[in-house]
């Protein structure tokens, strides 16, 4: 049975989970991420933050048996840090290379 993951793109600078995602294959996701562009608040942050030498790093914050379960924990984590005042860059708008 395929795992599926929920992450965060933490930033450097910070520390801070800058964006909440899930993925089956995460190390793979991530490495989209730094090659998307486009106009949205995650591209825009990531992008930024490679020409700046602080390329934001991946941390696996659960594992689960179901993509049902890892999205409802996505969509709880992505509430609850906001509920927190923490301005994620979370949007579905980057385009790929």
């Amino acid at each position: 049975m395929r795992r599926h993951y929920v992450y965060a793109l933490v930033d450097l600078d910070t520390g801070l989970a800058m964006y909440i995602g899930m993925a089956a294959r995460p190390k793979t996701r991530y490495l989209q991420h730094l090659k998307e562009h486009g106009a949205s608040r995650k591209c825009t942050w990531v992008q930024v933050k490679i020409k700046e030498g602080k390329t934001p790093r991946l941390l696996i914050l659960s594992q689960h048996s179901t993509e049902y379960s890892a999205r409802q924990f996505e969509q709880l984590l992505i509430a609850t840090y906001i509920d927190d005042g923490i301005n994620l860059v979370n949007t579905r708008h980057c385009h790929p290379l």
